[in-house]
């Protein structure tokens, strides 16, 4: 929410641009503003201190260059704090103890050191694979695996061609890649109320505003996509027809 925080200048000898910011550093530091907080307007601050707004834009460029604060567009300005803000896409290894991690599927950790001395066994006996394989590849995908991948995903109806498939790294690759292409910091993306996690790390990497819709057994409910489509307009939605994650709904053809 928004903030009445304000910085004193009245011992400040220097610019007053550079006073600002200073004043932003010292309260983060001792926990008058903390993590995420927005901090006021450009001319909300400019008309509580007595300068003018462009002073104030220069404060708060001269702390987002020092790492205090981080700009959304079109939703303000707000504290970094001195860890890494929520809003940022993070990578961590470790995780609280006792904690049951459900937003990932993937195998049982068995022991793969078998599996794995095995697949390298098998390289090593075909020398020119390995080359191949260790070399540059095309940048949308070799030819031969997007010609598969066409078969594979080829109806009665539709035939896709290779030039219509591009070779991610894995899903979580091609949903940023798709949402860097659609979208820029401070736009609005709709999604199922309860979605993918690895869409939420996206888009505050991106740092995307994102919607809700509702759902039920079916998945996304059409009328309340659309009143949220009419409330925000937004650039992009992200949703899974089959299986969805992680509720497992699926939509019937009609929907």
């Amino acid at each position: 929410m928004d903030t009445i925080w304000t910085p004193s200048l009245a011992n400040w000898q220097g610019a007053k641009y550079q006073g600002i910011a200073e004043g932003i550093a010292d309260a983060v530091r001792c926990g008058d503003l903390v993590a995420d907080q927005k901090l006021p307007t450009h001319r909300a601050l400019a008309e509580a201190l007595g300068v003018t707004t462009g002073t104030v834009t220069r404060a708060y460029a001269e702390a987002e260059r020092r790492g205090l604060v981080y700009a959304v567009i079109g939703s303000g300005t707000f504290v970094r704090g001195s860890e890494a803000s929520s809003h940022e896409w993070r990578f961590t290894e470790t995780q609280p103890e006792g904690l049951i991690e459900l937003h990932l599927n993937r195998p049982l950790k068995s022991d793969r050191a078998e599996l794995f001395a095995r697949s390298m066994r098998s390289l090593a006996a075909h020398p020119a694979q390995i080359n191949q394989l260790l070399d540059y590849q095309p940048d949308i995908g070799v030819t031969a695996h997007r010609q598969l991948i066409c078969e594979w995903l080829a109806r009665e109806s539709w035939q896709p061609m290779n030039d219509q498939v591009v070779i991610s790294n894995g899903g979580q690759h091609a949903l940023l890649v798709a949402l860097m292409a659609l979208t820029r910091a401070g736009d609005t993306v709709v999604a199922e109320e309860l979605t993918y996690p690895g869409f939420n790390a996206v888009a505050r990497q991106l740092r995307l505003e994102v919607r809700g819709a509702a759902m039920d057994r079916e998945g996304i409910v059409p009328e309340s996509l659309d009143l949220v489509c009419r409330q925000v307009s937004p650039r992009a939605l992200f949703c899974t027809p089959s299986l969805q994650n992680p509720t497992t709904a699926t939509m019937s053809l009609q929907r």
